[in-house]
């Protein structure tokens, strides 16, 4: 969570922080203060465009659209990585399909301007670019597809595998917390009390430290 730090560009595709990830809006506040911009892509305006430079409503469901007018863009203008084509499957063929319209009838289909998705398009190059996805969009018809397309930006631009870059759903919540708690020793002898058990329900309790709830 805290390499979102080292990142140019942040972009919240459906993601409300201010909802469902409350803990990370003081990284991203740090992280704009650090010169950072910010994308809130969302068909709903809600608090998170306080902390966005930059805020897009496509229509509900236009995100696929979106993210192939985007990756139109990273082709036409040479941001794609160099080495794509070594780690990506299928790269010619993802080619194609953002091809396959032009970058006004994607922009259409998602019902943006096309020079947002330039804007956006462009930020997003200059990376290193961070992308944190809501929960939202892969509970919903086409989640999948969705996810994978939003997927294959941070694959063909270089984003996979470097300090600032990602494409995140889901954080170790549970980093923070001392989850080491001891299991209870069991009594070598039959028919022993409670008391003289040193795993004894009580001694547990005592040593205690932490729980996680959720």
């Amino acid at each position: 969570m805290f390499d979102l730090l080292n990142a140019k560009t942040i972009v919240l595709w459906g993601k409300n922080p201010h909802v469902s990830n409350l803990h990370v809006v003081p990284i991203l506040k740090e992280a704009r203060a650090n010169g950072a911009r910010i994308i809130l892509i969302d068909p709903v305006r809600h608090r998170g465009a306080e902390l966005a430079d930059v805020c897009l409503q496509p229509r509900p469901g236009g995100d696929i659209a979106l993210a192939l007018g985007i990756a139109r863009r990273l082709f036409e203008t040479g941001k794609v990585d160099a080495d794509a084509e070594r780690y990506c499957d299928h790269l010619e063929a993802f080619r194609s399909l953002a091809f396959s319209r032009t970058g006004a009838d994607w922009a259409a289909l998602a019902d943006v301007r096309p020079e947002e998705i330039q804007r956006v398009a462009d930020l997003y190059a200059d990376g290193p670019s961070a992308i944190l996805v809501g929960w939202g969009m892969q509970r919903k018809a086409n989640g999948s597809a969705t996810v994978r397309m939003i997927d294959a930006l941070g694959a063909i631009s270089g984003n996979l595998g470097v300090s600032g870059g990602g494409v995140s759903f889901y954080y170790k919540r549970r980093g923070a917390f001392d989850t080491s708690i001891p299991e209870p020793k069991r009594c070598s002898r039959r028919g022993a009390s409670k008391s003289r058990c040193s795993g004894s329900r009580s001694s547990t309790r005592r040593s205690l430290r932490s729980a996680w709830c959720g």
